[in-house]
């Protein structure tokens, strides 16, 4: 057993969890030769050692940081599963990518064929560069022979863009503005408070103001415990993604009960937040060296939160043929309602479904 030390990332938490996963990780990396810190797997890693995924992803990310890891995004062809390339960081990923052994250009897309690993660096644990290209080797024997497979369990890029430490502490990790990459399913949330502007006017905007920044502090806190992460705000509106539909459900109905508590100056009127859900395929891109989505899906969820009138929540049909959503509606819901609806801006009419 060799002597393994990752006291510095335990720094970066303060959870239990966390703390308790980062000492497995050491023992588990303490009885094995350098050669297996080559492209580790988190999601097998806490497979075998039966932790959260999510929290094992946390440790190597803040260990990225620390300086112990190489975080990796390899982009797989989807033909062959071989690996064409890589990159360590997101402004260096190219939008698409070509696989020489099947003589094919494909989209590079974050659910579908990018996975996160990570490796030692090497001011830590170098890895020798002899087993390296070994790896290499034996990957493109198996991708000609067309037996190279992924892993049943991996960390997608879409995991690690919902990933709330990333998206807290990699911010800066942007994709070039020439490139953008595809998530062919994600839940995008819209919200909106009724009547802000005249709550301006009534209020002041110093007294509006801060009711808005109460409301923002419950839907950021809600979102994050349920999976999801802010994409951005826009005014008093708060635009978010979820990679379940069942998150952004129970995300709303959390939402619209905690609202409840904030009460406007001088009435006995609770303030009003309006909801839209709607599930498809964005893609993402730089914009304001921020990442942010742009697609039908992000119009249709917009236009699904503007109908509502009071404290709604409104969502689409693809949220609701969700199994575990239609469970939840089962245990949940006195009364849902079913419209179909013309939504500005799209040709075909929609059914939607509204929960007050």
């Amino acid at each position: 057993m060799q002597e393994i030390s990752l006291v510095e990332i335990n720094k970066h938490f303060e959870n239990p969890d966390h703390l308790i996963s980062i000492d497995r990780l050491t023992e588990w990396m303490g009885f094995r030769e350098p050669e297996s810190f080559y492209r580790m797997n988190p999601a097998e890693i806490a497979n075998e050692l039966e932790i959260d995924k999510m929290i094992l992803l946390d440790i190597f990310l803040a260990g990225t940081i620390e300086g112990y890891f190489d975080l990796r995004w390899d982009y797989h062809c989807p033909c062959c599963n071989g690996i064409p390339g890589f990159s360590n960081h997101l402004k260096t990923m190219p939008s698409d990518s070509y696989c020489s052994a099947c003589s094919m250009e494909f989209r590079n897309t974050l659910d579908n064929n990018i996975e996160v690993t990570f490796s030692t660096s090497s001011n830590f644990i170098e890895i020798p560069q002899s087993y390296i290209e070994e790896q290499t080797k034996k990957m493109i024997d198996l991708v000609m022979k067309k037996q190279y497979k992924m892993s049943s369990f991996y960390i997608s890029g879409l995991d690690c863009f919902h990933n709330n430490f990333f998206h807290l502490h990699f911010s800066q990790d942007v994709l070039s503005v020439e490139e953008s990459l595809e998530i062919k399913s994600v839940c995008i949330l819209f919200t909106d408070i009724k009547g802000s502007t005249a709550l301006y006017d009534k209020l002041g905007d110093v007294k509006a103001y801060k009711l808005v920044r109460e409301h923002f502090k419950i839907l950021f806190n809600v979102i994050e415990k349920n999976n999801g992460i802010i994409i951005k705000t826009i005014g008093d509106s708060v635009m978010a993604s979820f990679q379940k539909p069942i998150d952004s459900i129970r995300a709303s109905f959390e939402m619209q009960e905690k609202i409840k508590s904030l009460i406007i100056p001088e009435t006995e009127n609770p303030l009003e937040v309006k909801f839209g859900i709607h599930q498809g395929n964005v893609i993402v891109v730089n914009l304001n060296d921020k990442l942010d989505y742009f697609g039908q899906t992000v119009n249709l969820s917009s236009r699904i939160q503007g109908l509502g009138k009071n404290n709604e929540i409104f969502f689409s049909e693809q949220i609701f043929n969700d199994l575990k959503v239609k469970e939840f509606l089962i245990e949940r819901v006195l009364e849902l309602k079913k419209y179909t609806v013309s939504l500005r801006g799209i040709t075909e009419e929609k059914n939607v479904f509204a929960v007050e």
